[in-house]
C-alpha cells in the first residue's frame, strides 16, 4: 500500500512506552496515525518487551511519521525519558500503549497553549472502555487553572491521566522528565512539578480512551503504597504545600487513600488499619471522615 505523503513540520512529538503491549498497541498507534492535526512524530519505545510488541512497532515504521526504538527494560518512567530525548516537537504528548485517542486530541490540545501562551499543560475528560474497547460512559475530567494545590489535596481528579495531557517542551525539560525511580506515582510526581511551574488548561470534550483491564499498574497496590508516599516525601523536600498545616491535611489525605486501597483491593485489613491511624495521627480530624465512613 502506498503511503501518504506527509509534512515535514513536527510540532507535536507523541511518545509511547509500550511493554508487552501487543495485545493493544495496533489500535493506539492508529489513533495516533488517524489524529486530524497532522504535524506529529510518533516515537515508540519498546521497554524490552517479550512478546510481539516490538514486531509490531516496527510495521508502522513503514509511515514516514513513526520511529521505533528498543531499550532495555528499564520501566515507564525511562521508556518516557527516552523518547523525550528524541523528541522534535515544541509540543509533547505522552500516550499509554493501551489508551486511544479521538481523531481531533491532537488538534485542540495544540490551540490551547497556542491561545494560552501562559499554561504549561492541555488537557482533556477520559472516558474509560473495556478491554475490548467497548466505551462504558464512564468520564472522568478535571480542572483548569493553578491546580497544585488540588493536586497536592487529592481529593478529586485534576489531570485524568497521561494519555490525556500535551505539554510544552520547555516545561519537561525545566522538571528535569520524569523520576526513573517511580512506576505507579510517576505521573502524580510530573503533574505536581509541571504544576508548580504554571497554569494547566482543559478542553471540555472527550478526547481520550482509558482501557481497563487486569495489567493496570494502579492494581499493584505495594508498588502504589511506595511510590505515592516518596512523592509527597518529595513534594515537602521542594516546600510545595505552603505551610505545615496543609501538609498534615494532604499527608492524611495519601493514608486514608492507601487505607482504602488495602481495605477493598489489597485483602489486608490490619494494614489498612495502620494507614487509617496514621492519618488521624498527622491530621486528627480524620478521624470524624472515618467515622462518617464506616458510620453508613
Amino acid at each position: 500500500m502506498q503511503q501518504p505523503e506527509h509534512t515535514t513540520r513536527v510540532e507535536v512529538s507523541v511518545i509511547i512506552p509500550a511493554y508487552n503491549a501487543s495485545a493493544f498497541l495496533a489500535e493506539t498507534i492508529e489513533s495516533v496515525l488517524a489524529q486530524s492535526f497532522a504535524e506529529f512524530e510518533v516515537i515508540v519505545i519498546d521497554d524490552g518487551s517479550t512478546d510481539d510488541t516490538l514486531r509490531l512497532a516496527q510495521s508502522y515504521c513503514r509511515d514516514t511519521r513513526v520511529q521505533c526504538v528498543s531499550i532495555k527494560n528499564s520501566g515507564v518512567s525511562a521508556a518516557r525519558n527516552a523518547g523525550f530525548a528524541r523528541a522534535k516537537g515544541s509540543f509533547v504528548a505522552f500516550l499509554d500503549a493501551d489508551d486511544v485517542w479521538l481523531p481531533d486530541n491532537l488538534l485542540h490540545k495544540v490551540n490551547l497553549l497556542h491561545t494560552n501562551t501562559q499554561a504549561v499543560l492541555a488537557h482533556a475528560p477520559v472516558e474509560n472502555i473495556e478491554a475490548d474497547s467497548r466505551r462504558t460512559g464512564v468520564i472522568n475530567a478535571g480542572k483548569s487553572g493553578r491546580v497544585l494545590h488540588e493536586l497536592l489535596s487529592w481529593k478529586s481528579t485534576v489531570v485524568p491521566g497521561p494519555s490525556s495531557i500535551l505539554v510544552r517542551r520547555e516545561a519537561i525539560e525545566k522538571v528535569n522528565g520524569f523520576d526513573v525511580q517511580l512506576s505507579t506515582a510517576a505521573d502524580q510526581d510530573i503533574f505536581f512539578r509541571l504544576a508548580e511551574l504554571g497554569e494547566f488548561v482543559m478542553h471540555h470534550e472527550v478526547l481520550s480512551l482509558y482501557r481497563l483491564h487486569p495489567n493496570n499498574m494502579h492494581r499493584h497496590i505495594a508498588r502504589m503504597e511506595s511510590d505515592h508516599i516518596q512523592v509527597y516525601r518529595k513534594a515537602a523536600s521542594r516546600n510545595a504545600f505552603g505551610s505545615e498545616k496543609f501538609k498534615r491535611q494532604c499527608f492524611a489525605q495519601l493514608y486514608l487513600i492507601l487505607a482504602g486501597s488495602w481495605w477493598k483491593n489489597g485483602g489486608n485489613k490490619p494494614r489498612a488499619l495502620r494507614f487509617m491511624l496514621k492519618a488521624v495521627l498527622v491530621w486528627p480530624p480524620s478521624f470524624m471522615v472515618l467515622l462518617r465512613k464506616f458510620g453508613r
